[in-house]
């Protein structure tokens, strides 16, 4: 099944980039965690559904049509210590 992919940046109020920024995924409004990936094909799914931002807050992961329906929304929650936390409900990846 193809999978999709969810790339953003994590930046603070004033646009700057937050490195080592969480990145947590779930199914939209539960606390379920999104089976998610690392690679557009193959391997394993991310556990716990988080991901971690880069030096520049690039973020990426992806979504497969065999592990949720083209209609599922996800929420993607943005954290890290001494930032407020950023909530993207509804986010469709597939």
């Amino acid at each position: 099944m193809p999978r999709y992919i969810m790339q953003s940046h994590a930046v603070d109020a004033n646009g700057k980039a937050i490195d080592a920024c969480t990145v947590t995924v779930t199914l939209a409004g539960t606390s379920t965690v999104a089976v998610i990936y690392a690679a557009k094909s193959g391997g394993a799914a991310i556990s716990g559904g988080i991901v971690t931002s880069n030096t520049s807050g690039y973020f990426k992961f992806y979504a497969d049509t065999a592990d949720h329906a083209a209609t599922q929304l996800f929420d993607v929650v943005l954290s890290k210590a001494g930032f407020v936390t950023q909530t993207y409900p509804d986010v469709h990846i597939v």
